[in-house]
């Protein structure tokens, strides 16, 4: 015997009509129309005794003590700020809106660059196939000061052998970055920091025979 199946239930969004009284109030930031509406409303409220100024009390009818606290109702007039909201099961219902603060919309927004910004930053370094630890170490060799190439190369600015621990040229800095014998820092892959660092040697070898052959004045 075949088994039955169970007909899906097509949802039923009827015409979304506001109720009787409504009146149009501008729209949400994401585009729902907004209405308001007033209506007559009851509530209750502690039934004060003008003469005492105390809520009035019902008493036990032989032994007149107090039972419970007595309210009366009030009247008021209820103003709402709604847009409408399909059910799906041909129910229309009544959504209050709270309108947002300057300060939330402020902070909304911000919160909304901020996740933009991630993304940017995330497309940016993958696009330069940088990880966020190269990024950092490059911000900080670029937040240094590095003198120009003429003062590098210039007689004066060649620094006199001084004692000390040896330093291997090029010094590696960390996150692909290498500091040359001339004081530079450069950012390249190890065979090509090593050809660069023959290039600035042999200019500080030329720079310091120059230096030599100057004749005193």
């Amino acid at each position: 015997m075949p088994r039955s199946t169970l007909q899906k239930i097509r949802p039923l969004h009827p015409e979304k009509v506001p109720p009787m009284g409504a009146v149009p109030a501008g729209a949400t930031p994401d585009g729902k129309q907004l209405f308001t509406l007033e209506r007559q409303r009851s509530r209750a409220v502690p039934d004060i005794d003008p003469d005492t100024g105390k809520q009035r009390m019902r008493h036990h009818g032989v032994t007149n003590e107090p039972l419970y606290a007595l309210n009366k109702p009030e009247i008021y007039t209820e103003r709402l700020l709604f847009f409408l909201e399909s059910q799906g099961n041909g129910q229309i219902q009544m959504v209050p809106y709270v309108p947002i603060t300057a300060e939330e919309m402020a902070a909304e927004q911000r919160q909304q660059r901020v996740e933009a910004m991630k993304a940017q930053l995330a497309e940016a370094l993958v696009e330069a196939d940088m990880t966020p630890a190269e990024l950092v170490a490059a911000a900080r060799a670029v937040g240094q000061q590095e003198p120009p190439l003429e003062e590098v190369l210039a007689p004066a600015a060649i620094p006199e052998p001084v004692e000390g621990p040896a330093v291997s040229y090029p010094l590696d800095l960390g996150g692909g970055w290498y500091q040359l014998s001339t004081g530079d820092k450069v950012q390249a892959k190890k065979d090509e920091v090593d050809a660069l660092e023959a290039e600035a040697a042999g200019l500080k070898q030329r720079a310091r025979e120059q230096q030599e052959q100057t004749p005193e004045v």
